[in-house]
Parts: structure tokens; sequence; C-alpha cells
């Protein structure tokens, strides 16, 4: 998880393309392993856009400091 936020950080993934890949995935195994009860695909998509609008407000100093203050930024959860 700490990987994928430093890749979300530095720019390589949006958080957007990460949720999106996780719902597919979702989509595509919970039929079979029924484990997911709920879920929203709109609110995890808006959550993540959110994410990366904040991200891309922030200089590059700021982006360096995120991942000390929240090492697992942009990782759905």
């Amino acid at each position: 998880a700490h990987g994928l936020a430093g890749r979300i950080v530095a720019g390589d993934v949006s958080c957007a393309d990460l949720m999106q890949e996780i719902l597919s995935g979702i989509a595509r195994i919970n039929p079979l392993t029924n484990a997911v009860c709920s879920v929203n695909p709109q609110l995890a998509l808006a959550e993540a856009s959110i994410k990366d609008r904040h991200l891309a407000s922030l200089d590059s100093g700021k982006r360096a400091g995120l991942l000390a203050e929240q090492p697992f930024f942009g990782v759905p959860s």
C-alpha cells in the first residue's frame, strides 16, 4: 500500500485510475467470492477525483512531505 501511495504522489498513477482498477477487480471477482457486501462506485470515484485534485494543487515541496503526513495517501481502503 505504501508503494502505491508513493506512485500516486509521484504522478505515476492517479487515484481515480487506481480506484477504477479496484472496482473492476471487485466486479470480476466478487461474484465468485461474495467477499464485498456493498460497493458505491460513484462515491468511490468521486472521492478519488477529489484526492487527485488536491494532489494537483500541491507544489513539489508539499507533495514530498505528503507521505510523511499521510503514508497511504490515495490508496483505497
